[in-house]
């Protein structure tokens, strides 16, 4: 069980805002989770079942919805609930792990944007999945080469669902050497993000 905390402010526009530049009370989200792992470093496994109960505010509704007057305050929540995946295993010169996250978020409570009650909360993906394969390279001590990939859902842009950005996937490359450098632990790391995926750079 954990908490959270955000502090928001009510932009300072009077000819809007009834409480323009007040800050609001705090707004303390609530996350409870359970789970389970096993196994060993060279073969591992991790699940977890989470929920997170999170206050929204309207000031985003009365800046796009232009409502006038507004009062700055508490507006329902959003409630994120979800199951993670996870693994790793390693037989050297061999090492790989992944995950996959699936989530299903809606907001409630709204009064300020109704329409918006149902609806995915912005910028939440339905689901996550990640891979990484990395290989050492035997000639060279602390040479790693790495690949990875991920993928992301499709995501709201608006609150009420009527622009969305779609899925991603995204392939990674890198090389990592570690070594010492002056008795300090050192990583050089040198990699290259999204190899082949256009959309990944045009989403926003």
């Amino acid at each position: 069980y954990g908490e959270g905390v955000e502090s928001q402010i009510v932009p300072n526009r009077s000819a809007q805002y009834t409480n323009a530049g007040v800050a609001m009370p705090a707004l303390k989200s609530r996350q409870f989770e359970v789970g389970f792992k096993a196994g060993t470093d060279a073969l591992g496994v991790q699940a977890a079942l989470f929920q997170i109960q999170r206050p929204m505010s309207n000031l985003d509704a009365c800046a796009r919805l232009g409502i006038t007057p507004c009062t700055g305050a508490n507006d329902g929540e959003a409630v994120h609930r979800g199951l993670e995946l996870s693994g790793q295993w390693a037989a050297r010169p061999w090492r790989a792990n992944g995950g996959w996250t699936l989530i299903r978020a809606t907001r409630q409570g709204s009064v300020a944007e109704p329409a918006t009650n149902g609806q995915r909360p912005t910028n939440v993906p339905g689901q996550m999945l990640r891979g990484l394969l990395a290989w050492k390279v035997p000639a060279v001590p602390g040479l790693e080469l790495q690949g990875q990939w991920l993928h992301e859902g499709r995501r709201n842009v608006l609150a009420d669902g009527s622009i969305t950005l779609p899925a991603w996937t995204r392939t990674d490359a890198t090389l990592r050497y570690e070594t010492r450098m002056a008795g300090t632990a050192t990583t050089w790391t040198l990699g290259i993000d999204n190899l082949m995926d256009k959309r990944y750079w045009k989403e926003s």
